[in-house]
């Protein structure tokens, strides 16, 4: 994995540009009728004060949704539309002609099977798939009103994955959906937020695509699990960060500075790994 040393920074999704999009078949779920952009301000490490943003974003489709870092979208689509090995190393080891490497590699097909919220991530060297039920979060609806982004919005709260989080939603924007794996409000969250203001999401515009864009599942050899188990493998993997890196060739001194990426990645979204 020299394009790592290239870049002089080791990226757990670097090594996953390097060996995910190109040539893997995918499902077409869905039709995407509409698109959702959020800015994602998180703080990552607890103990500091600096938060970071990304921009994420929410297709819809008729029955299906699908949330995802909206740079991942861009790089996986890239990948995709490589065309042999060659292309990939050159493609990696010229960053400045790609979008930024993303800090979160999930995607959140909500309704996808019926009822249920399908969630993919990366936990090398393996991807994983779970099910949850769509309902996850239960809401309380509030009285509370606000306007956010020009929209009247009303308040609504719910405990999910260690955090108390409150919604905003609207239903001027009759969509029973938002960021990350909330949704089944009376309209569209516009703005979400734990308690502890560590993950907050706001929309930042809603359209409609230009072109045919469609919501696709990629067919990969996962490892099919629960979300308990997905939340040991990615703390084994946290604790385990020097041997697995180590597998692919890297010198002591940038295992060491991955080591110390991924201290400072301690304020998950989800603070409960336990159910």
């Amino acid at each position: 994995m020299r394009i790592i040393r290239i870049i002089g920074l080791v990226m757990v999704s670097n090594i996953i540009y390097a060996q995910s999009g190109f040539n893997v078949a995918t499902v077409t779920l869905s039709p995407v009728d509409q698109i959702i952009y959020y800015s994602l301000d998180f703080l990552e490490d607890s103990s500091g004060k600096d938060s970071k943003q990304e921009k994420m974003m929410l297709l819809v489709g008729k029955q299906v949704s699908m949330f995802t870092s909206y740079n991942y979208y861009l790089n996986d689509i890239a990948m995709k539309n490589l065309k042999n090995e060659s292309a990939i190393q050159e493609w990696m080891m010229n960053p400045q002609n790609r979008p930024p490497t993303s800090r979160f590699l999930y995607k959140i097909y909500k309704n996808y099977p019926d009822g249920k919220i399908t969630f993919t991530d990366y936990v090398l060297p393996n991807f994983f798939k779970y099910e949850e039920d769509k309902t996850v979060a239960k809401w309380t609806l509030l009285t509370d009103t606000a306007t956010i982004s020009g929209y009247t919005c009303q308040k609504a709260t719910t405990s999910y994955g260690g955090r108390i989080w409150v919604a905003w939603f609207s239903i001027e924007l009759p969509i029973s959906d938002g960021p990350y794996k909330f949704g089944n409000l009376p309209g569209l969250i516009v703005k979400l937020h734990d308690t502890r203001h560590h993950y907050t999401f706001k929309m930042s515009s809603i359209e409609r695509p230009e072109e045919q864009l469609y919501i696709e599942l990629d067919e990969r050899n996962y490892v099919k699990t629960t979300r308990e188990k997905f939340m040991k493998a990615e703390d084994s993997f946290r604790k385990d960060i020097m041997n697995r890196i180590g597998s692919y060739g890297l010198s002591q001194e940038t295992r060491q500075q991955a080591k110390a990426r991924i201290s400072r990645q301690n304020n998950p979204i989800e603070l409960d790994r336990s159910k």
